[in-house]
């Protein structure tokens, strides 16, 4: 027989010869599935986060902020700022070639399922054209200026039943009618209430104070703008609104790799001496066959190419195995990120760069633990 005649043969008979015992193969599948899943979760989980918040925002808007204030429920800007803001915005040539859009964003405690979540309630301008642009309502209608009424995102009106079109929610210890519900493409604003703006400051006695404010325009206004704002002297900060959503990600992001990176650590090392072992008993069962093959005449080397061709099929078939839940059971589900004054339900919607990971930490780990096992000494001891 030639080369590939043999590590053919070879390969057909490493397979059979495994059914010798075939707990020794399951294991090795078994094994190398946990690891895989376990060392992609965190993988999974980061891109799910960093999808969300990359959908959130539109890249033609500023935020503009109070300058401490790390995210928008923690924002408050006075009635003197907009004053000024305004003033300033109008002396630069740029008030009147923009949108100006003040929005407010309270954090209200509800108690659901027997634990409390603090979700947002955003008051916005009855004629207000981000959302006109940006939110389209998929059940009921719009709520109506100078009404009690919200319309609900989708993010949490499919996941609290309670949350449905027709009824009333208590949010900051104020009742509100659900009109209806609205969708942003998966921006993380879906996890919000929104309410009309003038209502919303009337009831909560904050008639002087907002949260934020949207300004749109062309790309030169909004750069005019954000240099007029962003001044040594000035209590506001202004960015565009796609990259302060993006910010707002980078720490949790952040945590979920050192956290990874520290799983990875602790389980690989282990999964690989038991991958190695495993791999020594497989050879052990088999040795009596695997010595008759190279007294015979057969190369080691062919020998164990074979070997390590039965371990790709393994590892990819334990990668098969790891993708099913993720594809069967993770994919669409949501998890609960906390903000702070906010919960976020980030939507899993694993990519097929997910999947590769799982393909290549599997088969990674198994040509590692290959190399890693002494075969030449096996096939020769006692020769």
């Amino acid at each position: 027989m030639n080369g590939y005649s043999e590590i053919k043969f070879l390969f057909r008979l490493q397979f059979l010869l495994s059914k010798k015992n075939p707990v020794i193969v399951l294991l090795a599948i078994f094994l190398l599935v946990i690891i895989s899943l376990v060392s992609a979760s965190g993988v999974i989980l980061h891109s799910a986060i960093i999808d969300s918040f990359e959908r959130s925002g539109n890249p033609n808007t500023i935020i503009v902020s109070s300058a401490s204030a790390n995210s928008e429920t923690e924002s408050f800007i006075v009635q003197a700022d907009i004053n000024k803001l305004k003033a300033d915005l109008s002396s630069a040539g740029t008030l009147e070639h923009l949108q100006f859009e003040p929005q407010v964003l309270l954090s209200s405690s509800l108690d659901i399922e027997g634990g409390v979540i603090y979700l947002g309630l955003r008051g916005i301008e009855a004629d207000s054209s981000s959302y006109k642009n940006d939110v389209v309502i998929t059940d009921g209608k719009m709520f109506r200026p100078g009404r009690n009424e919200v319309i609900v995102g989708e993010s949490i009106a499919n996941k609290y039943p309670e949350f449905s079109v027709g009824n009333t929610v208590k949010l900051a210890k104020k009742d509100w009618e659900i009109t209806g519900t609205f969708s942003m493409n998966g921006d993380i604003r879906e996890n919000e209430f929104v309410g009309d703006l003038v209502q919303i400051q009337f009831r909560y006695d904050s008639n002087d104070v907002v949260s934020t404010i949207r300004l749109r325009g062309n790309n030169v206004n909004l750069s005019r703008a954000m240099e007029v704002i962003n001044n040594k002297d000035s209590n506001l900060s202004a960015e565009n609104e796609k990259a302060f959503f993006i910010k707002q990600s980078q720490s949790i992001a952040s945590i979920i790799i050192k956290l990874q990176i520290i799983i990875s650590i602790l389980i690989i090392p282990a999964a690989l001496t038991g991958l190695i072992s495993i791999q020594k008993i497989h050879i052990r069962s088999l040795i009596s066959e695997l010595k008759l093959l190279y007294w015979i005449g057969f190369l080691t080397k062919r020998i164990k190419l074979s070997m390590f061709l039965q371990t790709i099929v393994i590892a990819f078939l334990s990668a098969l195995i790891a993708c099913l839940p993720i594809a069967l059971y993770v994919k669409g589900k949501s998890i609960e990120i906390d903000l702070g004054l906010q919960t976020t339900y980030i939507q899993f919607s694993p990519d097929h760069y997910s999947f590769l990971i799982l393909f290549g930490i599997s088969i990674g780990l198994s040509v590692i633990s290959q190399i890693f096992t002494p075969m030449n000494q096996l096939l020769t001891r006692d020769k």
